[in-house]
């Protein structure tokens, strides 16, 4: 009997996953915890991420025989903690599916058969409405650079501003990073393309961080996107 697929949400990012869990022969597991971040990024991410996560709870619901929802003890630790329990107290029917590296570790020393698979990378060219400037006359501008659990920052011209109201150029970087209540960071750079406020931008580089990740996991990004979240930590 084949084993069954566990995921976590960390694949929402990699490459061609829909039709990867559309086309699965085996039987798809979504723990309580999965179930539970997905739906936060499907309620809270106008973006790429939330696109899929949405994506992936419909075909769920539309499909329960091949996808199975289960619930988990919750009280061993972090959310990737609680996951890999799940997959070690049976890792004799399930493999887990992740794209997160620390627990494909975690996993594999627990004796799961763990599959990683890789992030979408530094370009992925999804076009986004970003809905966050004030027009004035034929201008664009941005003011709010900080909310709750939310962090800004505008890259133009070659200077980084945190503050301020700042006008709105075609190939300005706006960086954004949100906090989830699960423990991570969601990350996009949204490059502009178009002074305007519908499809005003491309997602340029994407990324959700564990908000207590080690330092080498950091190293492994861009310099201006861990500084970032060095300064939002």
């Amino acid at each position: 009997m084949k084993k069954k697929c566990v995921i976590d949400a960390s694949i929402l990012d990699t490459e061609g996953i829909v039709k990867r869990l559309e086309n699965c022969q085996e039987k798809v597991v979504i723990t309580s915890t999965t179930r539970t971040e997905l739906e936060q990024f499907q309620n809270t991410a106008q973006d790429y991420l939330g696109k899929v996560a949405t994506i992936i709870l419909t075909i769920a619901v539309k499909n329960p025989e091949k996808f199975e929802s289960v619930q988990i003890d919750e009280s061993v630790g972090i959310p990737d903690d609680c996951i890999v329990n799940y997959c070690a107290i049976n890792k004799e029917d399930v493999y887990l599916l992740t794209a997160d590296k620390v627990m494909t570790l975690k996993a594999r020393s627990f004796g799961v058969e763990t599959e990683y698979l890789p992030k979408i990378g530094n370009e992925n060219g999804i076009i986004q409405s970003l809905r966050i400037f004030r027009k004035v006359g034929n201008s664009f501008f941005l003011s709010d650079f900080g909310m709750e659990n939310v962090s800004i920052e505008l890259i133009s011209d070659g200077k980084v501003y945190t503050n301020g109201i700042r006008k709105i150029n075609v190939g300005d970087d706006i960086l954004i990073a949100k906090k989830t209540k699960n423990g991570y960071i969601n990350l996009r750079d949204y490059h502009i393309i178009k002074e305007a406020n519908e499809e005003n931008s491309k997602i340029r580089w994407s990324r959700s961080i564990c908000s207590d990740c080690p330092e080498e996991d950091l190293e492994e990004i861009p310099d201006i996107y861990a500084s970032f979240i060095r300064k939002m930590l």
